[in-house]
């Protein structure tokens, strides 16, 4: 007998007794397989293991570097940098290192090491204007930061004091005891200011509705407030609305939301944010921004007649132009001297009044930036995006000061800093309020 047909009889006999799947069988497997991977590919896209492109064009180039489309039917920017994402990931997990390394070399935002792909800190050489407004910003929020905390210190003292009187007062009994408070000035001042939060406490549980007005016949995306000339019961309370319209409305805050102005076709597409500069100097410069790309710089001019009532009127001073994606949300500067926008393109910017030039393109974000809010002192800003990450960035050095991730579960929608310039609270989708304390 030959050993070689012995060995091809019991090879074949083997293979016989193997089930055999069918066609139906054999699709399902594979597109289980299929499934695995593309599973393991998006959990390997949500480490963030590397970089991925933000702008447009950088995307783009990505894409035709990976022989990929650029766009397939239905999808936003946001969706074709989710694929790139997802594609870059199954690339990295795959051994075709060479069409790796040439796509992360291309797109000009991915750095190559010697076996895998890491993610790196980049920084870009400053302008000249942005050198000298970190100076500026650094200078003044110096400044503030030195009288808020110094006005800290004289409450954190007073209010000592003013707990031991009140103790002392239940012990003896005495009702008159402001003859003691005026020996001591930060005391009379926590006093008044204990005095003043019961005033708005009450006021706050009597509140009522004040006005209604119809805004516009599409729906109004943005809203904010500012009181004109000296302060006081004698400023003008001026409410400025904008809408999917794309116009912008002034109304009258004290007479029941008169109709001051109407600024129509303000841009060629829907508002969605709008803000008035609150500093002095400069209390009649607005800003809004649109999902046409664009962010306008408005100066609100007021004209008194004869009569009581004022008549305003809009006037545009910049057109701002360098997204690349919708515009969201503006925070201005306590200076008054600087603004910020944010915008689906994952970054925000910082713009000078003065110049209309943009002094600074900040990315750091990985989904459509959102929130924007400055702080107090001017020193910090904050920004939030869609995938529930928080940003604090130093305005005076552009270094990220801290991040909160993990806290919110969807989307963060807007965040503030607190007045004593300690907390930073943010909301988002998730239904929740987080407040961070900045000193931890």
């Amino acid at each position: 007998t030959n050993p070689q047909n012995t060995q091809n009889t019991k090879s074949y006999i083997q293979t016989m007794n193997q089930p055999q799947l069918s066609t139906t069988s054999q699709t399902e497997r594979y597109q289980h397989e299929t499934a695995l991977h593309s599973m393991e590919a998006r959990h390997a896209a949500r480490a963030n293991t590397f970089a991925v492109p933000t702008l447009q064009k950088d995307v783009i180039a990505a894409l035709r570097n990976l022989r990929l489309p650029i766009r397939l039917f239905g999808e936003n920017p946001a969706d074709i940098r989710n694929r790139l994402a997802l594609a870059l990931t199954q690339f990295q997990n795959s051994d075709n290192n060479l069409i790796k390394e040439k796509s992360l070399e291309d797109s000009g935002n991915l750095k190559k090491t010697d076996e895998h792909v890491t993610s790196e800190v980049l920084y870009t050489h400053a302008s000249t204007e942005l050198i000298m407004a970190r100076k500026r910003m650094c200078e003044y929020s110096m400044e503030r930061a030195r009288v808020r905390l110094k006005e800290e210190k004289r409450l954190r003292d007073g209010y000592v004091k003013f707990v031991q009187f009140v103790k002392k007062q239940e012990v003896e009994k005495n009702e008159d005891m402001d003859c003691d408070f005026g020996k001591d000035e930060n005391v009379m001042n926590v006093k008044w200011k204990e005095d003043r939060c019961r005033e708005l406490y009450k006021s706050v549980r009597g509140l009522s509705l004040e006005g209604s007005q119809y805004g516009d016949a599409r729906p109004l995306s943005c809203v904010c407030t500012a009181a004109r000339g000296s302060g006081g019961d004698d400023a003008a309370a001026v409410v400025a609305t904008g809408g999917w319209s794309g116009s912008i409305k002034l109304w009258d805050g004290k007479d029941h939301l008169n109709l001051l102005h109407t600024k129509s076709m303000a841009h060629d597409d829907r508002i969605m944010g709008i803000a008035m500069s609150d500093a002095e100097g400069r209390k009649d410069l607005m800003v809004s921004a649109s999902i046409d790309l664009t962010a306008k710089l408005w100066r609100v001019l007021e004209n008194r007649g004869d009569d009581e009532r004022p008549t305003y009127k809009i006037q545009e001073l910049w057109h701002l132009k360098g997204h690349a994606a919708r515009l969201c949300k503006i925070a201005w500067h306590p200076s008054g001297r600087y603004f910020g926008t944010t915008s689906f393109d994952h970054t925000w910017r910082l713009w000078d009044v003065e110049t209309g030039h943009q002094l600074l393109l900040q990315d750091g974000h990985w989904k459509e930036t959102y929130g924007i809010c400055m702080h107090g002192d001017g020193s910090l800003c904050a920004t939030t995006d869609f995938g529930g990450v928080v940003q604090v960035w130093d305005l005076r050095s552009g270094k990220s000061a801290t991040h909160f991730v993990g806290h919110h579960a969807k989307r963060v929608l807007c965040c503030e800093f607190s007045p004593n310039g300690f907390q930073l609270a943010t909301a988002g989708d998730d239904g929740t309020i987080k407040l961070f304390d900045l000193r931890r």
